[in-house]
């Protein structure tokens, strides 16, 4: 599965994580995986991208002609992510850590989306009319 961001990207903003990975596990890639879906799901809800009956949830990224334009915002959801899983209680170093990346990921989630640029006729060629624009799209298999 692809992902928006990667361990690197989470290392450039908090370097400790490289000790914390979970027992077991060489890479935080499930988490991205997850943050992955949440984003698409949350593009196709917040109809940024509007799916057509044809279409599955899984389509929706194929639409995005740069989803390097959602790095930042992916990052900070593993983050938040991240952090909530090793936090111990309600008031501490870790949830304190995870309750900020969520509120820094809606706020880039939000100005991510306003420059995104969707693949609307699926030729592969990023248009005028498709790069920053404030409303929805309803995409059609063809």
């Amino acid at each position: 599965m692809s992902t928006f961001s990667t361990d690197n990207d989470l290392f450039a903003l908090e370097p400790e994580l490289r000790e914390d990975l979970p027992s077991g596990q060489s890479s935080f890639e499930k988490q991205h995986e997850q943050a992955h879906k949440e984003i698409v799901r949350k593009l196709v809800k917040d109809k940024i991208i509007v799916l057509g009956p044809r279409y599955e949830l899984d389509d929706a990224e194929d639409f995005i002609h740069r989803p390097d334009e959602l790095n930042l915002a992916s990052s900070y959801k593993v983050l938040s992510m991240i952090f909530r899983f090793m936090s111990n209680s309600a008031d501490d170093t870790f949830m304190e850590k995870s309750v900020l990346y969520d509120s820094m990921f809606k706020t880039e989630y939000s100005e991510a989306t306003q420059s995104l640029s969707i693949d609307i006729d699926k030729d592969g060629v990023e248009d005028d009319k498709e790069v920053g624009f404030n409303h929805s799209v309803r995409l059609r298999r063809t």
